[in-house]
C-alpha cells in the first residue's frame, strides 16, 4: 500500500491517538478499580507496596498499548508479514554498538550536566522532581524478584516497544522520504527524549536516541537498536540493585564535573568505535 506522506501522517497520528486514548483509558479504569488516587502518582507522596506492584503493571499495559500496538496496527497496514523475515545479526556488530554506548557514558553524563544548567520554569521542576520520586520507588527492590520484574518493566517491554515505534516506524518511514537521513535521525531523537516527559534530562536521553537512531540507520536491522536499548535500561536496573543507596542518596546539584579529559577521551573513543563501526558494516555488506 503507497500512499503519500501527508496520508501516512494523518493515519499514524490517528492510530497513536486511539491507542493512546485506549491505553490511557485501561490505566485510569485500572487505577479507579484498586482504589489508587492520581494524587498518589503525581504529588510524590510515598506509596504502599501493592500500590506500587499495581501500578508497574498497569504502567507496562498501557506501554505496550500505545507503543507495541500502534506500531503493529501500522506494520500490518503497509507490510505485513514480510516487516518481520528474519535478518542476520552480526556478534562483532553487536558488541561494537555496546562498546559504544559504553564509551559514550562520559558524554552523556556531561550532557545531563549541561541539561541541569538550563533554568527551567518552575512547573517543569516540579513534574521531574515527582517523576523522579515516583521512578525511584518503582524501582525500589527488596529481592532478585523485584528485580527480575524490573528489568521486565523498565528494560524487556520499552526496548522491544519503544524501538518498534521510534525507529521501527517513524525513522523507517522517514529514511523513505527525501530528508536527510542524518537530520532524519535527529528528528526522531528529539521526540525520543520528549516522549519521556523529563526535561531535566532531554539531553542525555537524546544522546542515547541518537546512537539507538543510527544502530537503525546503518544496519536497517531493529534488533540491533532492541539489544543496545535493554542492555542500557538493564545495566541501570540492575546498577541501581546493587548501589541503590548511593542512587538515592546523591543529590544530583552536588555530582562533581566531568572532567574535560574524560570528555575528550570519550569523543575520542566514540569515533574511533563508530569508524570501526561503519567499516564492519561495509565489510558485511560485501560479503553478502
Amino acid at each position: 500500500m503507497h500512499h503519500n506522506w501527508k496520508i501516512k501522517l494523518i493515519l499514524f497520528i490517528l492510530i497513536f491517538s486511539a491507542c493512546l486514548v485506549i491505553g490511557n483509558f485501561i490505566m485510569a479504569m485500572g487505577l479507579d478499580h484498586f482504589g489508587i488516587s492520581m494524587d498518589k502518582i503525581t504529588g510524590g507522596a510515598e506509596m504502599e507496596e501493592k500500590d506500587i506492584s499495581t501500578l508497574k503493571w498497569l504502567s507496562s499495559v498501557n506501554h505496550l498499548i500505545i507503543f507495541t500496538i500502534t506500531s503493529l496496527i501500522w506494520i500490518s497496514i503497509y507490510y505485513g508479514k514480510r516487516y518481520f523475515h528474519y535478518k542476520f545479526l552480526d556478534g562483532l556488530l553487536i558488541i561494537y554498538f555496546l562498546t559504544w554506548l559504553l564509551f559514550s557514558f562520559p558524554l552523556i553524563a556531561y550532557s545531563a550536566q549541561l541539561n541541569m544548567m538550563i533554568d527551567l520554569p518552575s512547573w517543569a521542576s516540579e513534574v521531574d522532581n515527582n517523576a523522579m520520586e515516583f521512578l525511584m520507588q518503582m524501582l525500589d527492590m527488596d529481592g532478585i524478584g523485584d528485580l527480575i520484574i524490573n528489568i521486565l518493566i523498565i528494560a524487556i517491554i520499552p526496548a522491544i516497544g519503544e524501538e518498534f515505534l521510534f525507529r521501527g516506524v517513524i525513522l523507517k518511514e522517514l529514511l523513505l522520504t527525501k530528508l536527510n537521513p542524518h537530520f532524519s535521525v535527529i528528528i526522531v531523537s528529539v521526540i525520543f527524549s520528549l516522549f519521556h516527559f523529563q526535561l531535566a534530562s532531554f539531553l542525555p536521553k537524546m544522546v542515547i536516541g541518537l546512537i539507538l537512531c543510527y544502530a537503525y540507520y546503518w544496519t536497517r536491522n531493529l534488533m540491533y537498536p532492541i539489544i543496545i536499548h535493554f542492555f542500557n535500561n538493564a545495566m541501570q536496573v540492575t546498577l541501581l540493585y546493587t548501589a541503590a543507596d548511593q542512587f538515592t542518596d546523591t543529590d544530583p546539584q552536588d555530582v562533581p564535573p566531568i572532567p574535560i579529559f574524560s570528555i575528550i577521551l570519550s569523543a575520542i573513543l566514540c569515533a574511533v568505535i563508530v569508524d570501526a563501526i561503519i567499516k564492519r558494516k561495509k565489510t558485511l555488506n560485501e560479503g553478502a
